[in-house]
Formats: structure tokens, C-alpha cells, sequence
């Protein structure tokens, strides 16, 4: 059986898996309220990896409207708050 992880170990392998996107040295610059889809740090295909990644890894269904809201404000923080659901 599978142990659970932490939210800790979970936002490990989210940390990982944006820096293999966008690399280290980027990730480091971004600011955890900036919209990362808006300012050009990811792009559409890159948010649907990571989006889906998420849901398959963790085995949970993100409410898109309710974390992202509206206006699609991707950023490391709303990213973050998938990972408590």
C-alpha cells in the first residue's frame, strides 16, 4: 500500500517538476503571486502538463474556477493550493 505523502513531499515533486519546465535559474526569479501563464514564464502546453500532472500523481479533481478563478490566475501559490485538496 502507498503511503500518503506530506503536503511537504508533495510540494517537493511540484518545485521539481516546475524547474525541469522552466529551469532553475527562472524559477528562483518568480514571484509566488505573479501569474506565470500571463507573464510568459510557462506557456498553455506547459500549465496542462503540470495541471494534469497534479491531478494523476495526487489522484485529486482540481476545481478550476474555485483555485484559479476567473481569470486563469496561475501562479505558485493557487499551483500550491491544489496540492491540500
Amino acid at each position: 500500500m502507498k503511503k500518503k505523502l506530506s503536503f511537504v513531499q508533495k510540494e517537493k515533486i511540484l518545485i521539481s517538476l516546475l524547474i525541469e519546465k522552466i529551469g532553475k535559474k527562472k524559477f528562483k526569479g518568480i514571484k509566488k503571486n505573479k501569474n506565470i501563464l500571463k507573464n510568459g514564464t510557462i506557456d498553455s502546453l506547459d500549465f496542462a502538463d503540470i495541471y494534469s500532472f497534479i491531478e494523476k500523481e495526487f489522484k485529486v479533481k482540481i476545481p478550476f474556477l474555485r483555485v484559479f478563478g476567473r481569470n486563469s490566475n496561475i501562479t505558485i501559490t493557487n499551483l500550491k493550493k491544489c496540492l491540500k485538496l
